[in-house]
């Protein structure tokens, strides 16, 4: 049987089966593929800093721009992943891999029946849609921002089958290419804003228009890998097929339960608008920063871990599930503290470094560092409670998934106000990394509930585990802020380029010296990659 076969014929199970070698693997070729993103999407944000600057033109794009971007983070970046593989995965245990097609297929037909008719009626009502996402913005402000939204509106469309054909490359034990979706997102956008510079055009307007082209786009890659997979849009689907719509209705609290964080960002752009002018490029650009690491590591390592929690939940193999979530939350601690420590260290050489040009000042570029660090004092618990979403929905606890999501947005409508009044953006992503602890811990009690003392266990075993790469993390913190204090100011915003990987090297280099495991696993997984492992 040859390989298209075989791929044919195999199932997600196989993504579980060797461990944190496999995992890591895994996650690691989705963050090699979200870095190359990430970095194009930083290409992005570095025109739209420099062509619009901080002030009320770049308010208004940023808060239409959003809209997409949210959306995009929902679906494309684990929401419809959460909704769709435990569905598929035992579809497939029931009918195999030509019943699970004709599922996705139903499912993708039901969503685009409401999912359009709502799309026209936010174009129509675009105005009174932009007044109540910035109610800061005065009348000119609010009607350019309408105008670029129902520019930005059909890619909203395109995103839902985008999400869709990757869920099922995932399904598939293929995770490459579709982390590295994005990249054609932010080349459409950097090549529309290029050409409106170089042209003389309105550039807000044009980038505007190539958020749609890029949709259309990312749906013409997407599509062609998912037939050599096996799997095609045309075939049998069933509108009425009953497991289709439970996922319909199940996507409404996934969307909630996995992105309390994405609503927190919205609500924190929406409160900027009423603050001065740069606040909500503040916001958004330290969101873009903190969703670098968030990125590579939280979205990979929860996007490597689903299938393979499905499968086991599927196949009630309990200690097989316990073990794969187990090592997907050490793995994003060992990644994301050294992140944490160094963004701490670094926050205004990097702000500096990403974006101080052009018509962004060294002003702008202090606000965007003092909300990065306030963001940043959440992200280890952003990037474990990515790990731990996956858990909860392949474990079927949605109740406890959206328990915790609400639980995190009431904690930030609580501190949002005196935070903001008292540091303005930097207090509203202060208030945001406080709530995204508190649903990290709503969720670690959910999940330790489910199983009752094995998971007692494995939280002590997570915790000893994640002791020696916090201590390395505290030393990173330390060499940095001490070598960057050390260099003359003019110095400081171009030693991160050095700093970066230096201390992020001494910390991979001491964790195998103290025989970490998940540096261990790291390594045998750069080392298969160098070797040649599969991917789309």
């Amino acid at each position: 049987m040859d390989e298209a076969a075989q791929d044919t014929q195999a199932g997600p199970h196989e993504a579980g089966n060797d461990g944190m070698r496999g995992l890591a693997r895994r996650a690691s070729s989705v963050a090699a593929a979200t870095m190359g993103s990430r970095l194009l999407g930083f290409m992005r944000d570095i025109l739209i800093a420099s062509v619009l600057g901080a002030g009320p033109l770049a308010d208004v794009f940023l808060a239409a721009f959003r809209f997409p971007l949210v959306v995009r983070r929902f679906f494309s970046e684990g929401a419809l992943n959460l909704s769709v593989l435990p569905a598929l995965a035992q579809r497939q245990a029931e009918s195999g891999w030509e019943g699970a097609q004709a599922l996705a297929r139903s499912f993708l037909l039901r969503i685009a029946l409401w999912m359009v008719p709502l799309l026209v009626l936010v174009f129509a009502a675009a105005r009174p849609v932009a007044e109540l996402a910035a109610p800061g913005f005065d009348a000119i402000q609010t009607d350019r921002m309408a105008g670029l939204l129902r520019l930005m509106l059909p890619y909203l469309v395109c995103i839902v089958w985008v999400a869709l054909l990757a869920a099922v490359c995932n399904f598939r034990d293929r995770f490459f290419l579709p982390a590295a979706i994005p990249a054609v997102f932010n080349v459409c956008i950097i090549a529309g804003g290029g050409l409106a510079v170089f042209a003389g055009w309105d550039a807000a307007v044009a980038m505007a228009a190539c958020v749609s082209l890029a949709g259309a786009a990312q749906f013409a890659v997407l599509a062609p890998a998912c037939r050599r997979l096996g799997f095609s849009l045309r075939g049998r689907a069933n509108i009425r097929d009953p497991e289709a719509g439970v996922m319909i209705r199940r996507l409404g609290p996934v969307l909630l339960g996995s992105s309390s964080f994405q609503i927190m960002i919205v609500a924190a752009t929406i409160l900027a608008t009423e603050l001065a002018s740069g606040s909500v490029g503040a916001i958004y650009f330290a969101d873009r920063i903190i969703h670098f690491p968030l990125g590579i590591v939280g979205a990979a390592v929860a996007t490597a871990t689903l299938p393979s929690l499905a499968a086991h939940h599927a196949g009630n193999r309990r200690a097989e599930f316990r073990r794969a979530w187990q090592d997907g939350v050490t793995l994003a601690l060992f990644l994301t503290l050294p992140a944490t420590a160094g963004l701490l260290a670094l926050s205004g050489p990097i702000a500096s470094l990403l974006f101080e040009r052009g018509a962004f000042d060294a002003q702008a570029a202090e606000a965007t560092a003092r909300t990065l660090r306030g963001f940043t004092i959440g992200l280890p618990a952003l990037a474990a409670s990515r790990a731990l979403v996956s858990v909860l929905f392949a474990g079927n606890m949605i109740r406890q998934a959206v328990a915790a999501s609400l639980a995190g947005v009431l904690c930030f409508t609580v501190l949002a106000w005196p935070a903001m009044a008292w540091q303005g953006p930097a207090g509203l992503a202060a208030a945001g990394a406080v709530a995204s602890w508190v649903v990290f811990l709503v969720q670690a009690r959910a999940v330790s509930a489910h199983d009752g003392a094995g998971q007692e266990s494995a939280w002590r075993a997570i915790m000893r585990r994640a002791s020696m790469p916090l201590v390395l993390s505290v030393g990173v913190f330390f060499a940095a802020w001490g070598a960057c204090d050390a260099l003359p100011q003019s110095w400081e915003r171009w030693s991160v380029l050095a700093l970066a990987p230096l201390c992020g090297a001494g910390y991979m280099v001491a964790a195998l010296r103290l025989n970490v495991a998940e540096a261990r696993a790291l390594l045998q997984a750069l080392r298969g990659r160098k070797g040649g492992s599969r991917s789309v």
